[in-house]
């Protein structure tokens, strides 16, 4: 639904926080369950004031406040809005870096973050920029105490101590996104982990150090069924021995990927890096190892043979006191591709999964080659039994090829069954981990739905039929013992998540997938239609809370939504026509319409899907508008048009009149229409450019400028070329207040650069000319003038020289207008429309 709308003049008629208790008031749902529009204003530092949409149309991403009536929010172009208890204000951070976060300590100590290491503070008057440590994307922000605040961003970690931000030397390399945390010692920074896949991966702070909480499972392995680990994101390692999971500080910050045991006091563990960890039963230490490749697994017969495996065709063996590099054959199909997977039965018998290498064998005294369908997991339970997968073919077009170990040979089986483990107690019952989720009963595979507790299954092991473990990519650990999957390690919210926000443990609310969910104790439940896809969420109380995205700022509890976004189109306005402060027309793309009657914007049908470029009106109730195919629309200007044949199909991209017989229109390939009468007749140009707009002064004074710096000009009689030189700039726009005070503006649409010219009526004079390219051109008065620009500049001509009168956050300005010199209103791409009363 279309909400009402206040210009930047209008007093707010209702607000946020009108409810008695300070939250949404009732009855704020439309009959389509839309969320109702809060009327306000929203206005930037520099007096332009949103139109359409309502709120800047620019993508959200950070929120925080103190209290209902003071709260702030931040953005990409370095939005910063305040929202005071009845109106949106726009703020200057003196920045056009993406404002990525906002967190504070009351109304005078704010803080805010964003991409090239921006850090913003505000202190109760104005922003100001804060001395960084890092140019890195900072992506969140949070504190305990203004003397204990943190940031966080890809493979970054800040701290703020009251005094200055350092770096934090824990040596993060996760992608975190987001911080959240219930005091001094208890903090969570949430992201993914690019080694190894993108893994969602969750970090705590105990008040010492930064440890992976919730961890990607990459593998279970153990000495026995009394002493079993996990590994996996983060260097994370957790050792389950008398029935508990606890977790034990790792000798590395990598993913671990696969590890083994020979003994409680004889643990590996392999990662990136050439990484090789050892447990002596006290303790991790890295080993020496004689690579720095990435290292992908791991397996053994005793504490003086294990055998890693890794990139480029890496091979290492453990004699029992080192590390040594062992050579191998030359691979049958490429060098240099990884190793992926080791496993075996005994000394002489251990198999490799070597991707599009095949299979490599060991028979206890030399290793060779089978050339197989890209293995890139292998298990192997005994002489004659095991199982391998996975991938085929190339990108956008892959299969997965399950294979078994028959007879010393490796026959394909099944497909489409992508699988990253496999474990089994015996012949007839065999588990594999994967995207699906499947047994094998000795005769057929079987997908199994036990499980689907532990999201994303990746790494599965067990000891016996009884005692079975699978862990996925959200930190969850279940088990089976005999019969059915129990978690034993549940999913934790931060690690489902992309976005926590906790009012208390028991009321955590997210953003997943862009929607906004409450955690119901064992998994995230959608609780707010989606309106739009969200950022950010913050809350003043449990029964007032607020979340951003692109262009949105919704104010909810359970039962009600507010929207201060109201958009009437988001389709690109190309121009548009003032009958007076009241009275606007813009036009667009696909056909788009739109009129302000002085308090809101308005949706009116065309009845075309044509592009419509521009508009042009005699009086409230005569309008014609043109646009693409020789689109010619005549009509009341709000509900009722009238096709006008124009006998072209080329685009036509101007209109104007001196009154309503007296019609001229403009286009593509020198194209010049006239209607008189209503009907329209084809006139003799002076030029076969494009004509880009048409205006004039009177019936015989009327100019129209296009490509290759043409003007052309009528005199009540014929149409003559003023200007035209090829291979020169564009102008797109012309307008003026009279024959003496005309300014034509474009400039060169490959390069992007633009131009302005002003005629005072016997010369046109030296131009003026920007590093943006100049879309349109207005003079409400002699002597002065605004124009837009490709990247959303306004400029204004003032005491005879042009100069920058602000950016706003639009992708590019198409227009410019204004009801008189004091009123001035600018559109463009994404529907967006401004105005500026002076």
């Amino acid at each position: 639904m279309v909400g009402p709308l206040v210009g930047c003049s209008s007093e707010s008629t209702a607000g946020a926080g009108s409810g008695s208790d300070g939250g949404p008031s009732d009855g704020l749902v439309d009959k389509d369950g839309r969320a109702e529009p809060l009327v306000h204003e929203t206005c930037t530092a520099d007096g332009w004031c949103w139109v359409n949409p309502s709120v800047p149309n620019v993508s959200l991403s950070g929120i925080w406040g103190s209290s209902p009536d003071d709260v702030w929010m931040s953005g990409e172009r370095g939005t910063l809005l305040h929202w005071d208890g009845s109106r949106l204000r726009s703020f200057d951070g003196g920045t056009s870096e993406k404002i990525l976060a906002v967190w504070g300590f009351g109304r005078n100590d704010v803080w805010a973050v964003g991409t090239a290491g921006t850090i913003l503070h505000w202190t109760g008057s104005a922003w100001s920029t804060a001395p960084s440590p890092t140019t890195a994307r900072l992506q969140s922000i949070w504190g305990s105490a203004p003397d204990d605040i943190w940031a966080a961003g890809p493979k970054i970690l800040l701290h703020y101590d009251g005094k200055q931000w350092t770096v934090d030397p824990s040596g993060n390399a996760a992608e975190l996104y987001h911080l959240q945390g219930r005091g001094k010692n208890d903090i969570l920074a949430i992201g993914t982990y690019p080694t190894g896949g993108y893994d969602n991966h969750v970090l705590h702070w105990d008040g010492t150090r930064w440890w992976p909480k919730w961890p990607v499972i990459r593998a279970f392995f153990g000495a026995s069924a009394a002493d079993v680990w996990a590994v996996g994101s983060g260097g994370s390692t957790q050792r389950r021995t008398s029935g508990t999971w606890k977790d034990v500080a790792s000798a590395t910050r990598y993913p671990l990927q696969a590890g083994w045991a020979s003994a409680p006091n004889d643990v590996w563990a392999v990662a990136a890096k050439g990484t090789i960890v050892h447990f002596d039963g006290s303790a991790w230490s890295a080993a020496a190892v004689p690579t720095t490749k990435d290292l992908y697994g791991i397996w053994g017969t005793s504490a003086n043979n294990v055998w890693a495996v890794g990139d480029n065709t890496t091979l290492l063996h453990w004699n029992g006191s080192s590390w040594t590099l062992t050579p191998l054959p030359k691979p049958p199909s490429l060098e240099g591709y990884a190793i992926y997977s080791i496993s075996g039965s005994s000394a002489d018998n251990i198999w490799a999964a070597a991707g599009y290498n095949g299979y490599l064998h060991f028979n206890g005294s030399a290793w060779s080659w089978s050339s197989a369908s890209a293995p890139q997991t292998v298990w192997i339970r005994g002489r004659d039994e095991g199982w391998a997968c996975c991938e085929t073919g190339y990108a956008g077009h892959m299969t997965y090829s399950m294979s078994r170990l028959v007879n010393g040979k490796w026959v394909s089986t099944e497909n489409d069954i992508p699988v990253s483990q496999f474990w089994g107690a015996s012949a007839n019952d065999i588990w594999a981990a994967g995207a699906s989720n499947a047994h094998y009963d000795g005769t057929k595979w079987s997908f199994d739905t036990g499980w689907r507790d532990v999201r994303t299954p990746y790494s599965v092991w067990g000891t016996s039929a009884a005692d079975i473990w699978v862990g996925g990519t959200v930190g969850g650990i279940a088990r089976r013992q005999g019969t059915g999957w129990q978690m034993e390690v549940p999913n934790g919210p931060e690690s489902l998540a992309s976005y926590v926000y906790e009012i208390s443990p028991a009321n955590k609310w997210g953003i997943e997938s862009g929607r906004i969910a409450r955690w119901d104790g064992t998994a995230w439940k959608a609780a707010i239609p989606p309106y739009a896809s969200y950022s950010a969420l913050w809350g003043a109380s449990p029964t007032d809370l607020w979340a951003v995205g692109r262009g949105t700022i919704l104010r909810f509890d359970e039962a009600h939504q507010q929207t201060m976004e109201s958009r009437v189109t988001s389709e690109t306005l190309f121009g548009a026509h003032v009958n007076g402060p009241n009275d606007i027309l813009f036009v667009g793309a696909k056909g788009t319409v739109v009129r302000w009657d002085g308090t809101r914007a308005l949706a009116a049908s065309s009845g075309t899907t044509n592009d419509l470029r521009r508009a042009w009106a005699s009086g409230p109730s005569d309008a014609w508008l043109v646009g693409a195919k020789g689109t010619v629309l005549h009509g009341d200007g709000r509900s009722t048009w009238t096709a006008v044949p124009s006998g072209t199909t080329k685009t036509l991209y101007g209109v104007w009149g001196s009154r309503a017989d007296d019609v001229w229109i403009a286009g593509a390939g020198g194209t010049l229409l006239h209607a008189v009468g209503g009907q329209l007749q084809s006139v003799p140009s002076s030029t076969t450019n494009d004509l880009f707009d048409i205006w004039g002064t009177g019936p015989s004074d009327i100019w129209a400028a296009g490509a290759d710096s043409t003007i052309v000009h009528f005199d009540g009689n014929a149409w003559t070329t003023v200007t035209s030189t090829p291979s020169s700039p564009s102008f797109l726009s012309i307008r003026g207040t009279g024959p003496t005070d005309i300014y034509v503006a474009g400039g060169d649409l490959l390069k992007g650069t633009g131009i302005i010219r002003h005629y005072d009526g016997s010369q046109w004079g030296a131009p003026f000319t920007s590093q943006e390219l100049v879309q349109s051109v207005w003079s409400g008065r002699p002597g002065e003038a605004w124009a837009v620009t490709k990247t959303g500049s306004v400029l204004r001509y003032q005491a005879s020289q042009w100069a920058t009168f602000g950016t706003l956050p639009v992708q590019s300005l198409l227009g410019v207008v204004g009801t008189g010199p004091n009123d001035v209103w600018a559109f463009g791409t994404e529907g967006s429309i401004v105005h500026r009363r002076l």
